[in-house]
């Protein structure tokens, strides 16, 4: 028995860290060196638990509930890669990855349509500098 496509949320909560503007959160874009070591870890967690589902069959897949572009490039490539690699994802996929608009380079939106991620979603929490004050 074939089981019908699904979907598929990776949460990827990557670190806050405040900007020089305090009352702006936002994500860093190169993480420190514990930083990248839980990165590290969550991606040898997430390939672990992908490769419990090796197979499973996509119709969607979104990837934040976190910022996973705040990653390195080569952390992000592994992610990627792991998605690609123990899924079977099904024509037409929709293929969503959240990221942060201020920290957002053009080499990630490269690696991104590369790996086929044709949905991005931009953490957008104001575009007001009053509101963003209230915020924190």
């Amino acid at each position: 028995m074939t089981l019908p496509a699904s979907g598929a949320k990776l949460p990827m909560n990557a670190p806050n860290r405040k900007t020089t503007n305090a009352a702006i959160r936002t994500i860093t874009h190169s993480l420190p060196a514990a930083e990248e070591d839980m990165a590290a870890a969550y991606l040898e967690a997430l390939e672990t638990e992908a490769g419990q589902h090796a197979g499973l069959r996509l119709k969607t897949v979104y990837v934040g509930g976190g910022t996973p572009t705040a990653l390195s490039m080569s952390a992000l490539t592994r992610l990627l890669e792991t998605v690609r690699g123990r899924f079977c994802l099904e024509s037409p996929v929709e293929f969503t990855v959240e990221a942060n608009p201020g920290t957002l380079s053009r080499d990630q939106v490269s690696l991104l349509a590369a790996a086929g991620v044709n949905r991005v979603s931009l953490g957008v929490q104001s575009m007001q500098m009053r509101l963003l004050s209230a915020l924190g």
